[in-house]
């Protein structure tokens, strides 16, 4: 026989008797018949045979891959199709997930231990298939920390919150992440922050805000006058006890003198917080008097205060600006000046020293003298003096009339007093004496006469006696020896000389010392006379001095050199009158009248 199967009317499978369809689908259901040839007779078609191809299982639909953060919800879905009533299982990695029965797998929460190989197994009349299998994956959570750069504050106070262990932050209430603010009450603070999977974790923090303590600046004073006292305190209430300090070196209510306007800044604080307030104090200056007075006067003299106009003044002790008055002592006097703007006053005290007058004297060195005597005034009491009549102090002058002379004196304090002396000049007696005769050498002293008025005193050397005014001619010595007559009416004295020439009379003239000096000054002499004595080689001097009754009161050797010799001779001791020195020496005699006033 020869077999032709047909599905439909197509021809299908081979001459076999029996046609095996691999791997059927579909496409193969359908209407089956075999035509059967023979040798003999017609071919013979079969009965029909109907084929009927139920769908296999397939997974239509494969789970996808995932990536997921942790603590989030995750699902996987898949589809089949088949004959019969499907039933699924889920498998994580090959292994079956319990109770996990159904075309979708849903974890709530996953964790990082969801992470895997999943699979989606369908089962049907017509067999098991198995998906492909989905990657799971599951990033942590970031570690994220709230953080704040501080937890308790005092409002106002600024804080910044910042997040840590994402890359970004957000924050709830508005905060800005790393931006300050100032929260004005307790709160709790919730960060989100996200990581570079883009999973987010928070955390939180709690921030308490304490109130600021109320505060006052107080001040006794707002508009005080330079060096017033002023009391600065501070007042308000706050959590517990409330201390207030204040700037510049202020203690909380205890005065002290401010000297110039300033804004004070008081701080209150409690154990919490502190607050602060300000207070304005306006400090006028004092007035600067402007005034000017005597500062020192004499007495009798008058001082007058001057002012200059810009404030009030008041003095004490009735003064009176502009109006002289006259200060009898020294005295302290007080002043106020006020700034009639402002009402700041200030007191000052100044004294006007008033100098007593010098005691001024006065003095003359006699007040009553002879006609061309010397006198000297001179002042006392006083620093320096002006006499009138152009007389300068302690100034030998000659007055030739009876005046009355007036000094005065001014102090070191420039005070000024006079005083005066009278000064009475007594004409002097006319006084003559006539030519005296020429005598030898070895004539006996013989007396002296020829002045007039009579009962004077005669002088010179070799005068020897006072009365009855005996010259001795030897004592006098060779040469021209100059006689002094000296008359006293008890008031005034007065001299007239003449000469009288002492000859040798031997016929042999005098010698001439021509190389031989002698010089005796002062002459008329007080208390010490010098003598001088030029001698031509060097020799011995015999001196003595005699008085004028011829006794000697000094003998004494004195070496000369040549040339000048010079010695004093005290004369203190010595009655006043008039002497007679002797110079002998190798080349003569040499007399000498001294007068001691």
């Amino acid at each position: 026989f020869s077999y032709q199967w047909k599905q439909g009317t197509a021809n299908v499978g081979t001459n076999a008797s029996v046609y095996t369809v691999n791997n059927i689908d579909a496409s193969n259901a359908g209407a089956y018949t075999v035509v059967i040839t023979g040798a003999c007779g017609p071919a013979v078609t079969s009965a029909v045979a109907n084929l009927t191809v139920n769908a296999a299982t397939a997974i239509t639909t494969h789970p996808v891959s995932i990536t997921q953060c942790e603590g989030t919800a995750a699902s996987l879905t898949g589809a089949a199709t088949g004959t019969g009533t499907l039933t699924y299982q889920w498998n994580y990695n090959n292994n079956p997930i319990p109770m996990a029965t159904s075309a979708n797998l849903a974890v709530p929460s996953i964790t990082l231990a969801n992470a895997g190989l999943y699979t989606l197994q369908a089962s049907g009349t017509c067999g098991t298939a198995t998906s492909n299998a989905a990657v799971v994956t599951v990033h942590a959570l970031p570690m994220v920390v709230a953080n704040s750069t501080a937890t308790v504050l005092c409002n106002g106070d600024m804080v910044t919150l910042t997040g840590s262990g994402a890359v970004s932050y957000t924050w709830n209430n508005g905060v800005t992440d790393g931006n300050p603010f100032a929260p004005s009450a307790n709160n709790t603070y919730v960060v989100i922050g996200t990581d570079a999977n883009n999973c987010t974790n928070t955390n939180q923090i709690m921030v308490t805000v304490n109130q600021l303590p109320t505060v006052v600046a107080n001040a006794s004073s707002n508009i005080l006058c330079e060096a017033d006292t002023l009391t600065l305190y501070g007042s308000g209430t706050g959590s517990g006890m409330v201390l207030f300090n204040w700037d510049n070196g202020v203690i909380d209510n205890q005065p002290f003198a401010s000297t110039a306007t300033t804004t004070y800044t008081v701080t209150a604080s409690d154990v919490n917080c502190s607050n602060t307030d300000q207070v304005q104090v306006t400090i006028n200056p004092l007035p600067i008097p402007g005034f000017s007075y005597g500062h020192a006067v004499c007495f009798e003299d008058s001082v007058t205060v001057t002012i200059d106009g810009l404030f009030d003044y008041v003095f004490d002790h009735n003064v009176i600006a502009g109006i002289p008055f006259q200060p009898l002592a020294t005295q302290g006097y007080t002043l106020i000046t006020t700034d009639l703007a402002t009402s700041c006053s200030v007191t000052e005290l100044f004294t006007i020293v008033v100098h007593a007058l010098p005691v001024v004297t006065a003095n003359s060195t006699a007040t009553t003298l002879c006609s061309g005597s010397p006198v000297m005034v001179s002042g006392s009491g006083a620093i320096t003096y002006v006499w009138n009549n152009n007389i300068i102090d302690s100034t030998t002058f000659n007055p030739t009339a009876t005046v009355t002379y007036t000094v005065t004196g001014t102090d070191l304090n420039g005070c000024e007093a006079s005083d005066s002396i009278l000064i009475t000049v007594n004409e002097l007696p006319v006084v003559k004496m006539d030519t005296i005769k020429s005598t030898c050498f070895y004539i006996d002293e013989y007396e002296l006469t020829g002045g007039s008025p009579s009962g004077g005193i005669y002088a010179g050397q070799g005068v020897v006696g006072v009365a009855p005014n005996m010259f001795n001619p030897g004592i006098a010595g060779v040469g021209t020896h100059t006689i002094t007559y000296t008359y006293s009416n008890g008031t005034c004295s007065n001299s007239a000389q003449a000469d009288i020439l002492v000859e040798r009379c031997t016929g042999v003239e005098d010698e001439v010392f021509t190389t031989f000096e002698v010089k005796v000054y002062p002459n008329p002499a007080y208390n010490y006379f010098n003598l001088e004595i030029t001698a031509p080689g060097n020799e011995e001097a015999d001196i003595m001095i005699f008085n004028s009754n011829g006794k000697v009161v000094s003998n004494e050797k004195l070496p000369l050199e040549s040339g000048i010799n010079k010695v004093a001779f005290n004369s203190s001791n010595y009655a006043r009158g008039i002497y007679i020195m002797r110079i002998v020496t190798k080349e003569g005699v040499f007399n000498q009248r001294v007068v001691l006033n």
